[in-house]
């Protein structure tokens, strides 16, 4: 057991007594081992606290995330009902003019580029460019003298990046 002129020291540097002894006396007289308990009940109920506000947190975080991504495809979908009211509209246009209705298509093909560029939607390139196996999926190879050996010949589906990363790649037929 230490001495009160040991415990008078320890508390003249200001650090906190803590007994090293189960059932050692504080200078107080309280018991260390209540002391104790009761420093680790505190610390518990902080524990406990900090864990359910972690996953609130957590769960508030998911349920804004999916509310966000819906939202998202909310605007998207109302973006591409104004292509698909153009398109009814040119189903019933009225008469036998297949130069008019190309051109009303050209124009909803145009409009739905404009839409697609607007949500980060880019078309790949591919005419005359190096095959990229990373941007392009090769699905003929043809012998020609038109282009360089791997070099794109023609594109038989566009491929598309969002944001700059490959959404689709581009179908392509690949010079030998």
């Amino acid at each position: 057991m230490e001495s009160n002129s040991e415990i008078d020291g320890a508390a003249d540097g200001g650090d906190e007594l803590r007994p090293e002894v189960p059932g050692a006396v504080l200078e107080d007289g309280a018991d260390a081992v209540a002391v104790l308990a009761a420093e680790n009940a505190v610390l518990q109920d902080k524990y406990m606290r900090l864990f359910a506000e972690f996953d609130n947190f957590r769960k508030r975080s998911a349920r804004e995330w999916r509310e966000q991504q819906a939202r998202a495809g909310a605007e998207i979908l109302r973006e591409m009902l104004e292509l698909a009211d153009n398109l009814e509209r040119a189903q019933k246009a009225p008469g036998e003019d297949l130069g008019a209705l190309r051109k009303g298509v050209d124009l909803i093909a145009q409009q739905l580029q404009m839409k697609l560029k607007r949500f980060g939607v880019d078309a790949i390139e591919v005419r005359g460019t190096e095959f990229d196996p990373l941007r392009h999926e090769a699905v003929m190879m043809v012998e020609t003298d038109a282009v360089q050996s791997q070099y794109v010949v023609d594109e038989v589906q566009r491929g598309y990046t969002l944001n700059g990363e490959v959404l689709r790649p581009a179908r392509v037929t690949v010079a030998r």
